[in-house]
């Protein structure tokens, strides 16, 4: 089963007139952790496989997923496929799929995400550590909606 996402994605200098936005509009924190992310790619540069290793409350998981990669450096709107995540328990799992297509790895990013969401509207918040130090916003849901996000928060000065 494969799905489309809808996101905006855009870099920020901290994140607290988006945590304004979100506490005076109803938005509820559901998620926050620590992630390990290792992005590998195809040759073609055509999809990702990326492992995903959450730290939260002292409970590690790890999951993996497939995703489109079709986003143009700049690009602040855009929609892609990507698979369910599946969770795994050992490397060799997600190593064996590496190998089977072939796929590079291009990246790893260690990041605190903070996941807010109202009705279908999630804001991921992203503090990156490394590979460099970055504040990212992401918005997903529907095309409307997350278009209208978008436009309402320029006027928090983002």
């Amino acid at each position: 089963m494969q799905f489309k996402e809808y996101e905006c994605s855009f870099e920020v200098n901290n994140f607290a007139p988006i945590l304004e936005f979100c506490n005076k509009n109803g938005f509820n924190l559901i998620e926050q952790n620590k992630q390990i992310r290792t992005i590998y790619k195809d040759k073609d540069k055509r999809f990702m496989f990326r492992t995903t290793i959450n730290e939260s409350d002292n409970k590690i998981t790890k999951k993996f997923d497939f995703k489109e990669d079709k986003l143009v450096p700049g690009q602040i709107f855009g929609e892609r496929q990507e698979t369910l995540e599946i969770k795994y328990e050992n490397e060799d799992e997600a190593q064996s799929i590496v190998e089977f297509f072939n796929m590079t790895k291009e990246t790893v990013l260690i990041r605190i995400r903070q996941v807010f969401l109202k009705n279908d509207v999630k804001f991921e918040l992203d503090e990156y550590i490394e590979p460099r130090i970055a504040c990212v916003v992401g918005i997903e849901g529907k095309k409307e909606e997350v278009d209208n996000m978008y436009n309402i928060l320029k006027t928090y000065q983002i």
